[in-house]
């Protein structure tokens, strides 16, 4: 049986919240009320009303293994530091022509066309020269069939940007998201090279080319232990105005994934529950204020779903899709050395009960899913990297629960707490519907 109610403890006030996941109801309730004896009508959702994708139906987005070796060696790399484990039997690099056979196939089979193409590794920046050939006969192409132009976007350390790069990316309003996890004290504890170079100072020079040529950018941050071993109050705080001062539009900051000992998360999870309180407590107090700045949309993004009953959809592995470097396709790019969950190829054309089967794969039929207070929002929920961890695409990460829960309670406590007729609560959907637009503006979607 589903759990449809939950309580959530408000230990500075009189009373505690009730809240109801599937209708997005939340309450006020006495403390010590057993809620089990609250007569609720049930409505159990094992799996929300949601279209089963299919093959061909709708826009899908491409992801490119543009490269499959990197110039860095993070150490918590579940592509086994940038290179995949060596495939021997799989080329480094992608060429000009293979993303252009790969498009062609796409378009083929889904002919309403594609929504995003991302370029990814590894370090995509490797395959520059192939990827500026490529870029502008795709748009030729999209003209050609008079289709709107994808969102393209390119996911990457940074380290090899020169400015020629740093230009085209400008001119073709390619979105950039760069990977890193903090200041320089931070950072370059898991994410070395292959120098004694601080990586955090080579990154900080890509980001001065970028502002140069006018590049928006945002970030993506891996908490791992080394964020967490010497917390004190105000630390996730400071960390976090670390990452804004880099001057990116947005971040999402996520849980490493990680069986390294001096970096996994797992025995701290009640610290991680702590951090990532701070965090969400200091960016709802940003959202309300007269001058926000960046906030992650991510962490406060809740509010809105429950205040418009707006459930978020499954991942979408399986009908977004990954082009290895040997044309061979598959749900996502942590599937790429798993041979059974190839799912067609640029050759052959994609097969359709697998990428049916891939992308109906639900979280809501998982248990610790269906019992869960975020099972109706949640965002980090990642069959790909469930089945790296832990062999089963429905063995949830126990980090990834914890980051995902706490900002669903802390969300609910935040929206309950605030008068409706305060400047504040103006302040709450001014501010998010400008941080949107601003980002939509500069081609990110959120």
């Amino acid at each position: 049986m589903v759990k449809d109610r939950f309580i959530i403890q408000n230990n500075n006030s009189m009373y505690n919240i009730l809240y109801l996941p599937d209708s997005f109801q939340i309450a006020k309730i006495k403390k010590g009320i057993n809620i089990e004896e609250i007569n609720i009508s049930p409505r159990y959702l094992n799996e929300p009303a949601i279209k089963k994708l299919q093959l061909g139906e709708g826009k899908v987005g491409i992801t490119f293994m543009s490269a499959r070796t990197c110039n860095l060696k993070c150490r918590y790399c579940y592509a086994g530091e940038g290179e995949y484990g060596n495939v021997d039997n799989k080329p480094k690099t992608l060429s000009a022509d293979g993303y252009m056979q790969a498009v062609n196939m796409v378009l083929k089979e889904y002919p309403e066309g594609i929504k995003s193409i991302s370029f990814f590794g590894g370090e995509p920046l490797i395959n520059f020269k192939e990827i500026s050939i490529f870029v502008p006969e795709v748009l030729k192409e999209f003209d050609k069939r008079r289709l709107e132009y994808p969102k393209i976007s390119m996911i990457t350390n940074l380290v090899l940007l020169t400015d020629e790069m740093a230009a085209f990316l400008n001119k073709y309003n390619i979105m950039i998201a760069i990977s890193l996890d903090g200041g320089k004290d931070i950072n370059d504890l898991s994410r070395i090279g292959y120098t004694d170079e601080s990586v955090y100072d080579l990154v900080m020079k890509g980001v001065e080319r970028l502002k140069k040529h006018r590049v928006k950018f945002v970030l993506q941050a891996t908490i791992n232990r080394n964020h967490l071993k010497c917390y004190i109050t105000g630390s996730a705080i400071e960390w976090a105005k670390s990452i804004e001062a880099t001057g990116c539009s947005n971040f999402l900051a996520i849980p490493v994934e990680s069986d390294i000992k001096d970096l996994t998360v797992v025995k701290d999870l009640p610290i991680l529950d702590k951090f990532i309180r701070e965090l969400i407590g200091y960016y709802l107090k940003k959202l309300v204020s007269d001058e926000p700045g960046i906030i992650p949309t991510g962490m406060v993004a809740p509010i809105f779903q429950i205040v418009h009953k707006k459930t978020v959809h499954n991942c979408t592995s399986g009908h977004s899709l990954l082009i290895d470097t040997d044309g061979k396709a598959y749900p996502c790019q942590m599937f790429c050395n798993i041979d059974e969950a190839c799912i067609g190829s640029v050759k052959d054309g994609l097969q359709g009960k697998l990428v049916k089967y891939y992308a109906n794969i639900s979280r809501f039929k998982g248990e610790k899913c269906q019992n869960c207070i975020a099972r109706n929002i949640c965002v980090v929920w990642c069959k790909g990297i469930q089945l790296l961890s832990h062999g089963d695409m429905y063995e949830v990460c126990q980090a990834r629960c914890v980051y995902q829960k706490v900002i669903m309670e802390e969300c609910i406590k935040f929206l309950v707490g605030l008068d409706k007729k305060s400047r504040e609560y103006a302040n709450l959907y001014n501010n998010y519907k400008k941080l949107s637009e601003r980002l939509m503006a500069d081609g990110f979607v959120i």
